[in-house]
């Protein structure tokens, strides 16, 4: 085989994979459009058939540096409609106010408590608590460990029998907390669940309820909005079918406390915590051949701040590449295995393909195909038209996944809104993702250099106001 054959090969290749990521694509749309219809329609859950919400649920709060941000999440958990809860601020070693501005505002006090469970964790200083219109907060100070630490402290101090985890930076809708509790009303054996994340920027938030939502004006916070509506309104809707979520955001996500201590608590080594307690999960149940599901609930929603700048972004991407490097390396033996069902041989296949290796293939792929072109190999013509067809199927993908939630949701969008999405996809597909690209690239190298650090994002105090 010459080289030419070999190129020609290579380039096939290419065109496979983006034709197979593409099908997958369209297949998780439309699968996550047909569920949402049937969500919208009241028959995913049997809401009447349930009964009361009666599971006490602990919320967990992990905050380092969270000034600017803590007091209107704290806030979105108050107004919860839920019966039985209780609010745990962890502050992880804050330089800043963060835990001075809780204890001003709910009147604190610092009183002793012990330890629930015994997760390793950084010493903890000092334990604030109070009640606020009619909801227990704890707020625990301890030395800095890093988000799964804190977690793990939480969980320790946590009085309940399921946990909710999320970002001191995020705020919960009224219903929320009701919304993602369902699955493990209706259903036995559910030992973790994810909810929706949007993004806050661009919308306003009083007493737990949006009272004002626009398209963000933003190019870079509007290509992540449509960025968010494909990943957790397609791919993660299709494979919740299958029990085959291996992630779930941190930023909002509920645990059977239980079943987290089984398997150990939060690994305080991933950046991509998260993921790995989902994939240790899997991996013990699968293991010792005990029934459970995991569950993606898109009706319990969660907003986020998202970054606003190239930097920002880049640092994210970096440390979420990073953190997938690292769970799927430590769970490699779930690669095509058939004791693992569709996480084995579907789930893992494709977080490898075509998110740990996306970079290197997608680089060497054009690379190839400019190599090819000098060669005259391949037809010029030919690759062009494929390229267009594949980016412009991308937008139309986004777009239709973007109208999904809209539907789904009761969403007002306006005309304009609708011209502002489609301009938005176009920056997404041509600059966005090339961006993100690029800190994947850059995460290989640091990965190999065992460089690994959390970072942080610019924090807005009021994420609704677009300047």
């Amino acid at each position: 085989m010459d080289v030419q054959e070999i190129l020609y090969a290579v380039e096939w290749f290419f065109i496979a994979y983006l034709a197979v990521y593409s099908t997958f694509l369209f297949a998780s749309i439309v699968s996550g459009s047909l569920a949402l219809y049937e969500m919208h329609q009241r028959k995913w859950y049997k809401v009447d058939d349930l009964g009361p919400i009666d599971i006490p649920v602990s919320v967990l709060v992990p905050a380092h540096n969270e000034e600017l941000s803590i007091l209107k999440t704290v806030e979105s958990l108050v107004a919860l409609e839920y019966a039985t809860y209780e609010i745990i601020v962890v502050d992880d070693g804050s330089s800043d106010q963060t835990a001075a501005k809780l204890i001003k505002e709910y009147g604190l006090e610092i009183t002793r408590m012990q330890m629930q469970e015994t997760l390793p964790c950084q010493p903890i200083r000092f334990v604030y608590t109070g009640t606020v219109r009619g909801v227990e907060v704890t707020l625990i100070m301890k030395e800095n460990g890093g988000k799964a630490d804190s977690l793990n402290a939480g969980i320790n101090v946590s009085r309940y029998p399921y946990f909710l985890c999320m970002d001191a930076d995020s705020v919960l809708q009224t219903d929320s907390l009701t919304e993602i509790v369902k699955p493990v009303m209706a259903h036995e054996n559910v030992v973790a669940c994810g909810g929706l994340i949007r993004i806050i920027n661009g919308a306003l938030m009083r007493d737990g309820k949006i009272v004002e939502y626009r398209i963000p004006y933003h190019l870079l916070v509007g290509t992540q909005m449509l960025e968010y509506d494909r990943s957790f309104l397609g791919s993660r809707l299709f494979l919740n079918r299958f029990n085959g979520n291996l992630i779930i955001s941190g930023a909002f996500g509920l645990f059977q406390k239980k079943a987290v201590l089984q398997v150990g608590g939060y690994a305080t080594d991933s950046l991509g915590e998260d993921m790995e307690l989902v994939m240790k999960l899997h991996s013990y149940f699968r293991q010792n051949k005990k029934p459970y599901t995991i569950e993606y609930v898109p009706q319990a929603v969660c907003w986020t701040q998202v970054p606003t700048t190239v930097k920002d972004i880049f640092g994210q991407r970096r440390r979420w590449h990073i953190g997938l490097i690292q769970c799927l390396n430590k769970y490699w033996k779930m690669w095509m295995s058939f004791d693992y069902g569709v996480l084995g041989w579907f789930s893992y296949p494709y977080y490898l393909f075509y998110e740990y290796l996306a970079p290197i293939i997608e680089v060497a792929g054009v690379f190839v195909t400019l190599f090819t072109l000098v060669l005259n190999v391949i037809n010029m013509t030919y690759m062009v038209w494929f390229f267009l067809i594949y980016f412009f199927f991308g937008i139309f993908m986004s777009i239709s996944a973007f109208l999904a939630r809209v539907y789904s949701q009761n969403v007002y969008v306006s005309r304009r809104d609708i011209v502002r999405v489609c301009v938005m996809a176009v920056v997404e597909v041509f600059f966005t993702r090339f961006i993100v690209l690029a800190a994947r690239i850059s995460a290989l190298f640091r990965f190999r250099k065992k460089k690994f650090e959390w970072g942080s994002i610019a924090r807005m105090q009021t994420p609704g106001k677009e300047e």
